[in-house]
């Protein structure tokens, strides 16, 4: 892990994997212009080939490289842009290109990173920023049974559902301590990134790729998320077609099943009495004509006894996530 020396706002890189997007990259780029403390590298790594004249607008304004990443994918383009870190770089930020961080997110998060750091204990390997404008959910009975509460925050349940870590409005400054980090906004210490993410091949959505990398580093590390350090997500949620309701709910369920097989304290008997419940819900929700809750049922039915036949044939939980990508 990183050591107990100072950390300066120019040994912090900034990275953002993003593909066809440039209004979102617009905005992001704008509000790290407007950051009190600039980091000393920010890397836009674009896996649609068509931003190098947008980033090189704001050249004159922070210090922003365009990548074009070989391949395509969150998870390989952030691989990707890991290479071309400076050698003083020793924290990274990531971010989605739909989040963008308000005047003092950045020295703020550093200020307690630096603080935190300064210590004994574990060592900090992440902090995420504070997503100050998620919705809220509030736990019900149908959660508790499903395995899938929302509270205490910060917890990764033993059916691979995780309660959020945000937003955190309770007090300035305050610190919370958690077992995964979501990736959209991120701090990492540069260490902790140079293992290999267990996803590094291609994937259409990365979806639960931030848990699975972050669960196990929690238990040897401090993974804690800072209320002071304010950024906003600003994705527009559409309606998706039915195919690609049925993808990302096959897809949600398999990579479920990929964190449960990959830590021995989780249990895959919790993992499908909770993902049946799921079911049970979406199908539910499909019964007056939803179209989309229809197809996220049955893409989840399908992952589902995708992830019940592998138990028979040995397929490991790698190659159910990999055939995503066909």
């Amino acid at each position: 892990m990183a050591n107990n020396k100072t950390i300066k706002a120019t040994q912090i890189a900034i990275i953002c994997a993003t593909k066809d997007r440039p209004e979102k990259i617009r905005n992001l780029l704008d509000s790290v212009a407007g950051l009190e403390s600039q980091p000393g590298q920010i890397l836009i790594a674009d896996g649609g080939h068509n931003l190098n004249s947008l980033v090189k607008e704001f050249n004159k304004r922070i210090n922003v490289t365009c990548l074009y990443c070989p391949e395509p994918g969150q998870i390989l383009q952030r691989n990707y842009a890991h290479l071309m870190l400076r050698g003083d770089i020793r924290l990274v930020l990531h971010l989605d290109d739909d989040i963008t961080l308000e005047p003092a997110s950045l020295s703020k998060a550093l200020s307690h990173w630096n603080r935190l750091t300064s210590g004994a204990g574990k060592p900090l390997a992440g902090m995420a920023l504070n997503v100050i404008n998620l919705p809220k959910k509030k736990d019900n009975f149908l959660r508790r049974l499903a395995i899938i509460r929302v509270e205490p925050m910060g917890r990764v349940w033993s059916s691979g559902f995780t309660s959020p870590h945000g937003p955190v409005c309770e007090g300035i400054g305050e610190i919370v301590e958690s077992s995964w980090l979501v990736g959209g906004a991120v701090l990492w210490s540069r260490e902790v990134l140079a293992k290999p993410h267990p996803l590094s091949f291609p994937t259409r959505w990365a979806v639960c790729e931030d848990v699975i990398f972050s669960y196990p580093l929690s238990h040897d590390n401090r993974l804690v998320v800072c209320g002071d350090a304010v950024v906003q997500h600003h994705d527009s949620y559409i309606n998706h077609n039915f195919a690609k309701s049925v993808f990302y709910g096959k897809s949600q369920v398999v990579m479920r099943y990929v964190l449960v097989a990959s830590n021995d304290d989780l249990s895959k008997l919790a993992f499908f009495w909770s993902s049946g419940l799921h079911i049970l819900g979406y199908m539910a929700c499909a019964i007056p004509g939803n179209k989309n809750a229809l197809g996220t049922g049955l893409g989840m039915l399908s992952g589902l006894f995708q992830v019940f036949f592998a138990q028979f044939t040995y397929k490991s939980h790698i190659e159910l996530a990999r055939d995503l990508a066909k």
